[in-house]
């Protein structure tokens, strides 16, 4: 029987490097609402809005605030990044390579589904992916694994099959929660992350999908 190969990509800061925007995005949302003093851009990685709106409000939100508050912080981040958005360089080479090498490919993302498709629908690279999860469809955050964990039981295969690019400790936390090998990506400190990563790279034109495989076959327990 041959084996399938799993590859899960994160959004924000793998396919995308937009880290600016969201920061940009958030201050404004913090400005309206006078929470600037407890804005901490670099706290907010991996985590789902609703973790991030806790602590900003410090206080429990319910979901109608969450849905309302998320929502207006996104759309000025799409606002903001539409006109400069464009593909991790080397990404759809990367992509185009790993479907010919028959591996199974999936976004997995703190993030909402319209981030999501606002992504993919700008890069138009749907068609490059055989699925999406988002953060409606698990209940905790990363560095839970749930997130990858749920991505590969939607993908039918074993989590000890998968590889994860991500670009933060949290993403890279719950890669390694889940059993799955984790790489990380444009990430600004490779020596923070070299004791959760196998591999740490710039961008993707230094991976290729053969190697991880291998690297999938030489990590398995």
């Amino acid at each position: 029987m041959k084996v399938k190969f799993g590859l899960i990509l994160d959004m924000d800061g793998v396919v995308v490097d937009n880290g600016e925007f969201h920061r940009k995005a958030w201050e404004s949302f913090c400005g309206k609402y006078g929470l600037l003093e407890r804005f901490r851009h670099g706290a907010l990685f991996g985590k789902t809005n609703r973790d991030y709106l806790t602590t900003l409000f410090n206080r429990e939100m319910t979901d109608a605030e969450v849905e309302k508050h998320a929502g207006e912080k996104e759309a000025l981040y799409r606002e903001l990044y539409r006109p400069h958005i464009r593909p991790m360089p080397g990404l759809i080479p990367f992509l185009e390579k790993a479907v010919r090498e028959e591996m199974l490919i999936a976004l997995a993302t703190s993030g909402p589904r319209s981030n999501v498709d606002f992504v993919m629908d700008e890069l138009g690279i749907r068609h490059l992916f055989d699925l999406a999860v988002d953060d409606s469809m698990v209940s905790r955050g990363k560095p839970h694994p749930d997130v990858f964990l749920k991505t590969a039981s939607l993908l039918e295969i074993s989590p000890h099959w998968c590889a994860v690019i991500e670009d933060s400790v949290h993403g890279l936390e719950a890669a390694v929660n889940a059993g799955m090998l984790p790489i990380a990506l444009n990430h600004p400190d490779p020596r923070e992350v070299e004791q959760l990563a196998v591999l740490a790279v710039p961008d993707f034109t230094s991976l290729d999908p053969s190697n991880i495989k291998e690297m999938i076959r030489n990590h398995r327990p």
